[in-house]
């Protein structure tokens, strides 16, 4: 026989549904105002389920079975022992617990997301979400209202699926070593990160919309794939990269939108089937460096400038575009590619090691360090000038180097202006 009790609170008429046996609906339920599975089992049978506060399952053996229903939580907890089925469509949760935590999965509960999507539209300020469950990830996750902390067991969280964030709203770790690892897309509007980070988060992509803020780790951020609209990286908000690395592992041809406000700080590709095309002006603030694959500025030209070193070991295309490559300069490793075009480039120095290929832009590459430089290719690396010119604008000693060769044989157009000694 079904036992259901429901307790009436005198005061604000609350109702308290607390299960005595195993429970199903039989239709859409808004019946409760806080339930209690207690040790039972309360299936949704899928219909949906509306509960204006707490739906804890609260003992051992207790069960809330989601199935296919659009159900509406106050809270969700659910303690070790118990486990929450969830709904293969969406599970919506609008407030918190007394604890602040508007999300509680303890040590030792069970959830499993069955590919549905939990949503936090957190009414009522700032909360908690602790995931220290077994069973399964959460699938995909939206915040749509307030402040959210995630808290996990272990120091890497893992969804399994997208992420969007909403206009107000922030999705934030409790603490500076905590990571995420995403494997869909993280679409931002709001805000992710709160600029402490210092663990390493990855991401399928991230899209940071107008309005939206994506505050980067001090570690690294990957990126391993790409949204529908083929981008890997898309700014068009803010990027806060707190000197952190951004690395691109896509395997396939994608693009990098930089046009909203703050820099890439260092950029590094590392997969030998990315194909990387910039499909907006760049500027990384820091170090530029290809372990493998292909950095295309794209027929469209647009300008790259590196203020760090630029290490090739994969393939710089910088078509027509013009190139500001400064700190120490461009190195050609054994393996690497540079292809100049046919833009305007301004280089500090450049080294071609053995192994590398290297053409200069048939244009006019300028050298303007106001210190010693150095322009060097070593023997065994495949090297042509590209009928460009190269200035020397610079007050310090130019060294020129290529090993069994006339140094000037590096040069189609040479022209010195300024230059103090030229060794």
């Amino acid at each position: 026989m079904l036992i259901l009790i429901i307790l009436l609170t005198s005061l604000a008429s609350a109702v308290t549904c607390s299960l005595g046996s195993d429970f199903t609906q039989t239709g859409d339920n808004s019946t409760c105002d806080i339930l209690n599975t207690n040790a039972f089992t309360w299936d949704t049978a899928g219909f949906d389920l509306i509960v204006t506060g707490n739906v804890t399952v609260n003992s051992p053996g207790g069960k809330l079975q989601g199935r296919t229903g659009d159900h509406v939580f106050g809270g969700l907890g659910i303690i070790s022992g118990a486990e929450y089925n969830g709904s293969s469509k969406s599970t919506r949760i609008t407030g918190k617990a007394a604890n602040s935590r508007c999300i509680d999965f303890k040590t030792g509960s069970t959830f499993r997301s069955n590919n549905g999507i939990i949503h936090l539209s957190n009414t009522v300020g700032s909360c908690t979400m602790v995931v220290k469950s077994t069973g399964g990830n959460i699938h995909d996750l939206i915040v749509s209202g307030g402040t959210v902390s995630w808290d996990t067991s272990a120091t890497l969280w893992t969804v399994n699926g997208d992420l969007r964030i909403d206009t107000g709203s922030t999705l934030q770790p409790t603490s500076a070593t905590r990571r995420i690892t995403l494997s869909g897309d993280a679409n931002i509007t709001g805000t992710f990160g709160s600029g402490t980070q210092t663990g390493d988060n990855a991401f399928g992509s991230v899209t940071v919309n107008s309005g939206g803020t994506f505050e980067g780790t001090t570690g690294t951020t990957t990126i391993t794939s790409e949204n529908a609209a083929g981008y890997a990286f898309d700014n068009d908000g803010t990027l806060t990269a707190n000197s952190g690395t951004l690395t691109i592992t896509t395997p396939s041809t994608t693009l990098i939108d930089a046009a909203g406000s703050g820099n890439i700080h260092k950029l590094t590709l590392n997969h030998a089937s990315l194909h990387l095309i910039m499909d907006t002006s760049m500027t990384v603030a820091d170090d530029l460096t290809i372990t493998s694959g292909l950095l295309n500025t794209s027929d469209n030209d647009y300008t790259l400038t590196v203020t760090g070193d630029t290490s090739i070991t994969g393939t710089l295309t910088c078509g027509g575009s013009s190139v500001n490559l400064r700190g120490a300069g461009v190195t050609v490793n054994s393996g690497g590619t540079f292809v100049g075009g046919s833009g305007s480039h301004n280089i500090w120095t450049f080294t071609a090691l053995s192994g590398s290929t290297s053409t200069l832009t048939s244009g006019r590459t300028t050298v303007d360090l106001n210190a010693e430089t150095s322009w060097r290719v070593d023997n065994g690396a495949t090297y042509s000038h590209g009928n460009g010119e190269v200035f020397f604008n610079s007050g310090g000693i130019q060294d020129l180097y290529r090993n069994g060769n006339t140094a000037l044989e590096m040069f189609y157009d040479l022209t010195l202006d300024s230059c103090s000694k030229l060794s």
